[in-house]
């Protein structure tokens, strides 16, 4: 079945310290990690372009009235109005903590955004409804950052066993969902092309 996928405009390049610029800051961060095409046999999600797959991006074409193409094809302003539209608005990233928004994001991205609030809900102790609404956002702001994230990110890492078992996965996983970055909290700590893993990048976000 067809998922039901709203049509968002396309974001403009966001003015400095701006929600618009904390969605941009995230997006580069998961990007390193779901960059690049793949369409291997062990991957359930098929043909995949920077993160997104081909039924997903059928969807979102389809609902612009525009004809299926191979998401290989898939532009720089669909791909960011597809994160924008189906992770981060559902996670309400501009309305989380620094390094939250981050964690919460990737996750939805990697596992689904309901699945990545209903962690979230299970760490603050509340209602597990995998909606991300006021009772959860504001939980989530009068909570410690760090040690929210810290059992966040330890929440995620169980969740995601499968991850350890596939090969063809396992080495950027277990990368992605290492804790010794955010422990660390040293933005030199656990650099990967250049740049900081999503943890690191959490322990930096959540330190300014």
């Amino acid at each position: 079945m067809t998922q039901d996928i709203p049509v968002f405009p396309t974001r403009a390049e966001p003015a400095p310290d701006t929600p618009d610029a904390r969605f941009h800051a995230c997006l580069a961060e998961t990007l390193k990690w779901e960059g690049g095409w793949s369409n291997h046999k062990l991957d359930p999600g098929g043909a995949t372009m920077n993160g997104v797959i081909q039924r997903v991006y059928d969807a979102w074409r389809e609902r612009g009235g525009k004809p299926r193409q191979s998401v290989r094809g898939i532009s720089d302003a669909e791909l960011t109005a597809i994160y924008d539209a189906n992770y981060w608005r559902m996670v309400a990233g501009d309305l989380l903590p620094a390094g939250l928004d981050l964690a919460v994001f990737d996750f939805g991205v990697n596992s689904g955004p309901a699945r990545a609030v209903r962690y979230l809900q299970s760490c603050l102790g509340i209602i597990q409804d995998g909606h991300m609404g006021p009772v959860t956002i504001n939980a989530a702001n009068r909570a410690d950052t760090r040690e929210l994230i810290a059992a966040y990110m330890t929440a995620r890492q169980k969740a995601l066993p499968i991850l350890f078992i596939v090969p063809i996965l396992s080495p950027v996983s277990r990368e992605r969902l290492d804790l010794a970055p955010w422990g660390s909290a040293r933005q030199s700590d656990s650099r990967r092309r250049g740049s900081l893993s999503p943890q690191g990048a959490l322990a930096a976000r959540a330190s300014n």
